[in-house]
């Protein structure tokens, strides 16, 4: 399961950014696409809403 993010600092210690895990899921996404090779992994349901 992928959750969180991905947090990047310069070897010199400043930040230099973040990933969060729907930026990560669609590089994935984009790599298996673009390799055509067949790839597949299992993906948790999406939020579900409900009115009370």
């Amino acid at each position: 399961m992928l959750f969180g993010c991905n947090v990047n600092y310069m070897p010199d210690g400043t930040f230099l950014g973040l990933s969060d895990a729907g930026l990560i899921k669609n590089w994935v996404d984009r790599a298996i696409k673009e390799q055509d090779n067949g790839l597949q992994y299992i993906a948790a349901a999406g939020p579900a809403y409900s009115a009370k």
